[in-house]
């Protein structure tokens, strides 16, 4: 999942450089933005592999 957002970022920035609507400055803002963002990569806990189990057993 890391390395799938990872490329998400690569692309995004790939497509603004090759913007021709934007100046150079609001495309280093924007990959500025891009790289600043937060990944959080997970599941609840509620899924957990013992819960999991549990509702396939029910």
């Amino acid at each position: 999942a890391s390395e799938m957002i990872a490329n998400l970022q690569e692309g995004m920035k790939r497509h603004l450089q090759q913007s021709t609507w934007m100046d150079d400055e609001t495309k280093r803002v924007a990959v500025e933005k891009i790289d600043a963002i937060q990944k959080f990569i997970g599941y609840p806990d509620d899924y957990s592999a013992e819960s999991t189990n549990n509702y396939y057993q029910e």
